[in-house]
């Protein structure tokens, strides 16, 4: 059992009483869960930072209430619960705050004290269920003490224990979002590259088949720019031909047939060209 319990006591009114009780519960659990004085504080060390870390580790303060516990005073002559700093105070109201399961323990007599008798952040403590110890039914009262607090510490594992289960699943779930996440990136990934591998491979089939069966549209335009081509050469070479046959007769006129001529054959080349498919 992991739960550790606190036991808050005066030492000048109630140490003996704390201390049979300690050694009583000893008996039930593990003497390393049951803290009981608080004086490894070292040097210069923040005391009530330290009270607060020691108490804010315990499943339970149990608050052992002696006959002097309410009127106790100080060397001033000051009631010591007024004094903000009284350790006493500081354990219970701390553990009060926390919500921490406190057990008001009444021994040699003494009563629970009154709601009006109690500094503001003890007055919850008069709503505790308290247990009364007494010296001929001391092994019976702490027997139920010890059932209660085995109780409290039984819970507390369970609620520990739901805890860190709950923080085991919320990061085995992130850890399972965080891979299903990275293998639909990855099949997205995949997916974009099986399709632009498809898309490249039909373009380079449509343009495979362009090549070896070119559209109709193209084909007819081949014919005519090469039937066009034939038909200037062939004009070409007649008016070029009867142009130089009749030179002489008129220079000037037949030279207008000759460069027709000329200006047809270079029509006719550049039909012939540009039927020629590119590749």
């Amino acid at each position: 059992m992991s739960g550790q319990i606190f036991i808050s006591y005066r030492r000048e009114e109630s140490q003996w009483s704390a201390r049979s009780l300690h050694d009583r519960l000893c008996r039930d659990f593990d003497p390393k869960q049951i803290f009981m004085d608080i004086d490894a504080i070292a040097l210069g060390e923040d005391f009530v930072k330290a009270i607060e870390t020691t108490v804010g580790k315990c499943d339970v303060l149990i608050a052992v209430i002696g006959n002097n516990w309410l009127a106790s005073k100080d060397d001033r002559g000051d009631r010591r619960l007024d004094n903000p700093e009284d350790f006493v105070r500081m354990e219970i109201g701390t553990a009060l705050k926390r919500e921490i399961r406190v057990i008001p323990v009444l021994v040699d007599g003494a009563l629970m004290p009154q709601w009006t008798e109690l500094p503001d952040e003890l007055k919850s403590l008069v709503r505790r269920n308290a247990l009364r110890i007494t010296a001929t039914s001391f092994d019976g009262d702490c027997q139920r003490l010890a059932a209660a607090i085995r109780l409290v510490l039984d819970n507390a594992a369970a609620e520990q224990r739901q805890r860190e289960d709950k923080v085991r699943s919320e990061a085995e779930q992130r850890e399972t979002e965080a891979k299903e996440r990275l293998e639909a990136e990855r099949r997205q990934k995949e997916e974009r590259q099986r399709v632009g591998v498809e898309q490249r491979q039909s373009e380079a089939k449509e343009e495979r088949a362009e090549k070896e069966n070119p559209p109709r549209s193209n084909l007819t335009r081949v014919v005519a720019l090469r039937l066009t081509s034939v038909f200037c050469s062939i004009l070409a070479l007649w008016l070029i031909v009867n142009g130089i046959g009749h030179f002489r007769d008129a220079p000037a006129g037949d030279a207008m047939w000759i460069i027709a001529g000329l200006f047809l054959t270079v029509g006719g080349y550049w039909s012939w060209k540009s039927a020629v498919p590119k590749k």
